[in-house]
């Protein structure tokens, strides 16, 4: 499955994956949810500008991790 983990690393067996999913959760009802990690960071030399990515400012970032942590 390449790096991807337990998704599928080509394209049309993540959307075979998708559209199962989907089907799953309409006949069983409910909402799938991910247990995602962050596994790691780097610049994409190939981006191609369509999202700006800003930082956090300290404030902003306690404010998420307060609301996260409830």
């Amino acid at each position: 499955a390449g790096n991807t983990g337990p998704i599928p690393s080509h394209p049309f067996d993540r959307m075979k994956l998708n559209r199962l999913l989907d089907k799953m959760v309409e006949v069983r009802g409910g909402n799938l949810v991910f247990d995602v990690e962050l596994m790691r960071v780097f610049d994409d030399e190939a981006d191609q500008g369509y999202y700006q990515d800003e930082g956090l400012s300290a404030e902003e970032f306690e404010a998420l991790k307060q609301a996260i942590q409830g």
